[in-house]
């Protein structure tokens, strides 16, 4: 399989997935990131968009399993998910079949050569696809083209530059090479201890997707860090501890994530951008 950003990598990544979207059930510190995603969404949304929300219609390219959208749908949004890769449609669909949500579409589409209708969205969105794109401007352009003029982009995106994330897999790579060490394992110990993490094909900063989203006509709203916590590999009673004490204080990350800090920015593993498309002149 080639490495980088192609339709069978995303497919094998889906194929084997049942339903992937929780809401309800936190166990997990991936459960408590991905919850916090749904809200911080939905409340840059509701801020932004001044319509009732069944009225709000939104668009998730490169969806995955759609996980944001099946989360606005139930809050009664219109929602859109593009993806290339069928295995991912195929995963979505049922992720909104779990939940029993109707007002949803499913389009297998290509962004660059896309046949949705322009401004026909009042939010575009995505969480973890900008880093997978070498041409930002021409990144931007094909979203900005489906906003109406008022819309806006709300995009997670993974950073290549230093974060915590890196702190993390060197943390994993050690604690992954003494497992082996220590229960004898020592067979490709060196070369399985170390697993990177493929997700992106830029490493851009923040300023100049905020320069490129400025260049296709859409203004910031915020930009900023999140996501201090990460993935440390521990003990499975340190993780369960930990996942016990962040349930009992869910107002530490949502106050680190949307403090839009300078500091954030440089340590969280991912960047939160918001924007909003300028009125067309005369309008």
């Amino acid at each position: 399989m080639k490495k980088g950003n192609f339709i069978q990598n995303w497919d094998v990544s889906y194929e084997e997935l049942a339903t992937t979207y929780n809401d309800d059930h936190i166990q997990s510190r991936d459960d408590l990131l991905q919850l916090l995603e749904y809200e911080y969404v939905y409340e840059d949304i509701i801020k932004n968009i001044k319509k009732p929300i069944h009225e709000i219609k939104t668009l998730e390219i490169g969806c995955g399993g759609a996980r944001v959208s099946v989360y606005l749908a139930k809050k009664g949004m219109q929602v859109t998910c593009t993806d290339n890769a069928r295995e991912a449609l195929r995963l979505a669909e049922a992720n909104f079949k779990k939940e029993n949500a109707k007002n949803y579409t499913l389009v297998e589409d290509d962004l660059l050569h896309s046949k949705l209708i322009p401004e026909s969205y009042d939010v575009v969105m995505s969480f973890g696809l900008l880093e997978h794109f070498l041409d930002l401007d021409e990144l931007f352009t094909a979203m900005s083209r489906f906003i109406r003029p008022g819309g806006i982009h709300i995009h997670d995106i993974i950073t290549k530059r230093f974060s915590i994330r890196k702190v993390t897999e060197i943390w994993n790579t050690i604690a992954r090479f003494l497992k082996r060490f220590f229960t004898f394992q020592w067979k490709k110990m060196f070369t399985e201890s170390y697993i990177p993490f493929p997700h992106y094909e830029n490493s851009y900063s923040l300023d100049q997707y905020v320069e490129a989203m400025d260049r296709s006509g859409c203004n910031l709203v915020y930009r900023g860090g999140m996501v201090f916590w990460t993935f440390f590999a521990l003990p499975r009673s340190w993780q369960r501890a930990l996942v016990s004490w962040a349930k009992r204080h869910p107002d530490f990350f949502r106050n680190l994530d949307r403090s839009g800090k300078k500091w954030m920015e440089v340590v969280g593993a991912t960047w939160w951008l918001v924007g909003k498309k300028r009125e067309k002149i005369g309008s």
